[in-house]
């Protein structure tokens, strides 16, 4: 019995592809995927694409809930100032795709005015 239950709260090592979409007249400065020292940074010009970017998941062992992946918007800047947000969410890792690309786009909230901009982000 104690196996099963350590087995299933393991999970394996996988790599992430990732393309993320810049759907705003924004300069994104810094969308961070993951945290820590596995942190990448990517830069997405405005209503721009990013190159694929890969992140490479350690695996974890001994979760009792679903292991969560970082997505955020750091950074921005307007042409003439750089922001710093520091807002995103999580997204479970479970329900990445391994065998193909992860689509990230970035769009302005609809409660966005221009002296509070708020971004979301849609995933897959």
């Amino acid at each position: 019995m104690i196996v099963v239950v350590l087995s299933l709260s393991c999970s394996k090592k996988a790599d992430y592809d990732f393309i993320i979409t810049n759907g705003t007249d924004y300069t994104i400065n810094s969308f961070v995927i993951g945290s820590g020292n596995d942190r990448i940074d990517v830069t997405i010009m405005p209503n721009d694409t990013s190159e694929i970017v890969t992140y490479e998941f350690d695996g974890t062992f001994f979760n009792f809930t679903e292991p969560l992946l970082t997505l955020a918007v750091k950074q921005y800047f307007d042409s003439i100032k750089q922001y710093d947000y520091n807002k995103g969410g999580g997204t479970s890792i479970p329900d990445l795709k391994e065998d193909s690309e992860n689509k990230v786009t970035i769009k302005l909230d609809k409660e966005s005015s221009v002296s509070n901009i708020l971004f979301e982000l849609e995933i897959n």
